[in-house]
């Protein structure tokens, strides 16, 4: 049995229980990681936790996080502007789901679609005069808000977080799973 270590942070309650209960599993399966299933279970809730903070900061704004990405995405690319394709894939989002979120964020005037000039079969999102403006005017103050967050670690963690999270995700896409089979009980469920 191997237990997560603890850091220099204090743990919260509810992550004390929840560590309790992983060590109490691992008592009853055999080769089960502690430290393994409490980092991927802290990664899910810092996952979880990322998304409830851009969801409220994007109520601010009336919009979704996803419109928030495609706005930032444009305003880092050449020329404040990418194919939808290129966004689609950029953000890992599917084609429908590009086009809804562009559909709202030309709505809004923050951003348009022109015909590709070279591929009829492409259209371009571009930054409006009025959504280079938004970006002007949120990124500064976003990017505050997020060094604020990660000030809790020096640039060296940062880095080795980075290239750890890479790693990972890596792992995810090059590891070897094996098929969960097919649940046979011994036991019988009482008819109810």
């Amino acid at each position: 049995m191997v237990e997560p270590e603890s850091g220099p942070t204090p743990l919260s309650d509810e992550m004390k229980a929840m560590k309790a209960g992983l060590l109490r599993m691992s008592q009853r399966c055999e080769k089960f990681d502690v430290a393994a299933v409490y980092a991927l279970i802290s990664l899910k809730r810092m996952s979880a936790d990322l998304d409830g903070f851009v969801d409220k900061m994007c109520k601010t704004f009336d919009f979704s996080s996803g419109r928030l990405n495609v706005l930032m995405a444009l305003f880092s690319a050449d020329n404040q502007s990418m194919a939808l394709s290129e966004i689609g894939r950029y953000l890992v989002v599917t084609r429908p789901n590009i086009t809804g979120l562009i559909d709202g964020l030309v709505s809004d005037g923050l951003v348009e679609r022109i015909d590709h000039p070279d591929d009829r079969r492409l259209i371009i999102a571009r930054l409006t005069e009025h959504g280079q403006e938004f970006m002007r005017w949120f990124v500064p103050q976003h990017i505050a808000n997020v060094s604020e967050l990660m000030g809790a670690l020096n640039q060296d963690e940062l880095r080795q977080l980075a290239h750890m999270i890479e790693r990972l995700r890596e792992r995810m896409r090059t590891a070897n799973f094996k098929p969960y089979g097919e649940f046979k009980p011994e036991s019988k469920i009482a008819a109810g």
